[in-house]
């Protein structure tokens, strides 16, 4: 079982994506389980059987045909460059490197980040994570905001929503339409689109299977973000990506909720759980025992909740 360690910097924020106090990320992995519309003007882009497009005839003019002027929310997106968030950033290293791993495994582009109930850091680890992969030479990442009842990654980016994933999914446009490029090197985003009364119907029509094929070919990792599991969305995303990283927060999502989450994507389909919001408090007079027990109660928690089928 591979437990990281390392502290990460303090983040003074209110919203979900932030890590309080002295945080850490940490990814534990089980090896029984896995670890945690038109076309762009001036592209031919030929369709193949009303589903398929022939993605070899994308060039780099696609990529800078959907530029956009991210302004970037700082408290969501860590600054990787430089050492000020370290400990932070080099956790999400850890990450990549463990999916890296798996991808040796099994077959693993297509990542659905979820969470058992909101406030977990689910968006948060989204978003780096994406942003992670995306500093490799030559590594193109496609992050997904796919929380289609409380969508957020746009402002994020300080950018539109419109048009993006609920409008493919209802084909009013197409799915090269609403991807944008920013700031940041190597990765594009999809919004969420506008709202829809019905996102579970939405889920569970297939397009976004369909989407991930037709970009299956342009992108190295598509990164899915998602509302919590209570709901029956994600469940039925997960169905269509490669594989499902969980997200628990330490000291405040119960056990059996977490579980029933688990249980809802199935032991294949997780590839593992990222422990989000681990306070390593500095001991003060006795308190020091109970101080070394916490971070490793909420690991084994976690472990745990791998170790069943």
């Amino acid at each position: 079982m591979t437990q990281m360690r390392k502290r990460s910097k303090s983040v003074d924020s209110q919203t979900e994506a932030s890590l309080p106090g002295e945080s850490a990320v940490r990814m534990l992995e089980e090896s029984k389980i896995g670890i945690v519309g038109a076309n762009r003007p001036g592209l031919d882009v030929p369709a193949l059987d009303g589903n398929e497009r022939d993605n070899s005839a994308l060039t780099s003019e696609f990529f800078s045909a959907g530029q956009r002027s991210w302004v970037l929310d700082r408290k969501m997106l860590l600054s990787f460059g430089g050492m000020e968030e370290f400990h932070a950033t080099e956790e999400f290293r850890s990450i990549r490197n463990q999916l890296y791993r798996r991808r040796e495994e099994r077959d693993l582009k297509s990542l659905l980040i979820a969470s058992a109930v909101p406030k977990e850091g689910r968006s948060f680890v989204a978003v780096n994570l994406a942003q992670v992969l995306a500093l490799q030479a030559d590594c193109r990442v496609l992050l997904i905001d796919g929380d289609l009842r409380n969508p957020g990654l746009h402002e994020a980016f300080g950018t539109s929503r419109h048009p993006g994933l609920s409008e493919y999914l209802v084909r009013e446009c197409d799915e090269l339409d609403g991807i944008q490029a920013g700031s940041i090197e190597n990765l594009f985003f999809l919004p969420s689109g506008g709202p829809t009364a019905s996102p579970s119907e939405l889920a569970a029509s297939g397009r976004l299977k369909t989407l991930l094929k037709n970009v299956r070919s342009l992108f190295d990792w598509v990164i899915v973000d998602s509302s919590p599991a209570a709901v029956l969305d994600p469940s039925l995303f997960a169905h269509q990506c490669d594989g499902v990283l969980m997200v628990v927060r330490a000291n405040s999502t119960p056990f059996d909720v977490a579980r029933k989450a688990r249980m809802k994507f199935g032991s294949e389909s997780v590839v593992g759980v990222v422990l989000n919001r681990i306070v390593e408090r500095v001991p003060v007079q006795n308190q020091q025992a109970q101080n070394r027990e916490e971070p490793a109660r909420e690991i084994a928690r976690v472990q745990e909740l791998l170790a069943e089928e």
